[in-house]
């Protein structure tokens, strides 16, 4: 199965609880499954993903709701995208404003959905309303994000304009990290 760039030999995944939910389904399944419509691109490519997380109906925690919102983000399909772009960022900074360890782990879903949702607006929302505001206020944040972003600016898999993105974005995260810390140092020096 695919999960974004990356591969997978095994076909057709028998991942189901215990309770015989199924964890993963085709991307192909239709509305009626509890999961989104996706319509096939220009190419008939279904989006990045060949397979879709099955949430079913039970209550997510925060770490579960922005996946499910971040995977969401990345299909492409004709639904609007305002819904789930919204609830991600109240999720993330929920997250964030109570220190939760676990929106560190969330540091390269979030890069991959700036860096390769098919909605620019998505992509540009995301970062403004989100990473940016991360980045000035958390250290630790900044260091995942500036990571991430360095990670594919160095990899040999990634395409070219993706590549070109990413370095634009992480000399913005550079740039702040810098002044975060020329300031701290000059705080320092007075103090």
């Amino acid at each position: 199965w695919r999960m974004g760039a990356c591969t997978s030999r095994q076909e057709g995944p028998d991942f189901t609880t215990p309770s015989g939910d199924n964890l993963l389904m085709p991307a192909s399944v239709p509305k009626s499954t509890n999961l989104s419509c996706v319509s096939a691109t220009k190419d008939g490519d279904e989006g990045p993903f060949a397979y879709r997380i099955n949430f079913g109906s039970r209550q997510l925690d925060a770490e579960a709701q922005v996946i499910k919102c971040l995977a969401d983000l990345l299909w492409h399909s004709t639904e609007d995208k305002a819904p789930q772009m919204s609830e991600c960022i109240a999720v993330l900074r929920r997250m964030q404003a109570a220190g939760s360890e676990a929106l560190g782990d969330l540091a390269v879903p979030v890069i991959n959905v700036v860096l390769h949702a098919p909605c620019q607006a998505v992509r540009e929302k995301l970062w403004n309303e989100f990473v940016v505001d991360a980045v000035n206020t958390d250290f630790t944040l900044a260091h995942l994000f500036y990571w991430a972003l360095h990670s594919v600016v160095k990899s040999p898999e990634a395409e070219g304009k993706t590549q070109q993105l990413a370095q634009k974005r992480l000399d913005e995260v550079s740039r702040a990290m810098s002044a975060k810390a020329q300031l701290s140092a000059a705080l320092a020096a007075i103090g």
